[in-house]
């Protein structure tokens, strides 16, 4: 089925279509700017890099709203029309508007500091994926030691958020 689509996609003029790769980083450094669907982990990962992101075609339900919230904090425009994407990929690509947003992407992890959070809880995990997770916190917890890392609870790492009164483990 994969082939089945990447050789579809070839034919609609996309000239390379990656499977699974395993330097996500690398793959980004390559990159210009990101299309991206859902707004999860991979925007995070090209924003820490300073590559720009553009929210288009979002699936439903989380998609839609992390592009909402990506668009809003002026860290990803949310591309809404086909007829959109070039103009804001050419200004992205060479004018000032993606000089900015890597800007901001990079000023958005440039504390210092960062969060692990685990989670595999929603709707859509396997039954019992919990213990999965719960069962890496020994190793999570091993690595921050070995670095040095201040584990602790978001409001005193200066996080504000609806969350921060609960624990999370902070690097």
């Amino acid at each position: 089925m994969r082939h089945a689509l990447a050789e579809r996609l070839r034919a609609d003029g996309v000239a390379h279509v990656h499977g699974w790769v395993d330097d996500m980083p690398g793959l980004m450094h390559a990159c210009h700017v990101l299309v991206q669907n859902a707004g999860g982990l991979t925007s995070l990962e090209a924003l820490a890099g300073g590559l720009p992101v553009v929210s288009y075609r979002c699936i439903p339900g989380h998609g839609r709203t992390n592009a909402a919230a990506l668009d809003e904090a002026g860290l990803a425009p949310w591309i809404r029309e086909p007829d959109q994407l070039a103009p804001t990929l050419t200004e992205l690509l060479h004018g000032p508007r993606g000089r900015a947003r890597r800007e901001a992407g990079l000023a958005l992890h440039a504390s210092g500091g960062g969060t692990i959070l685990l989670h595999d809880s929603d709707c859509t995990s396997a039954p019992d994926s919990w213990r999965v997770t719960l069962a890496a916190l020994p190793g999570v917890l091993d690595t921050c030691e070995a670095h040095g890392w201040q584990i602790g609870p978001l409001r005193e790492h200066g996080v504000q958020t609806r969350w921060a009164k609960t624990t999370r483990f902070s690097v």
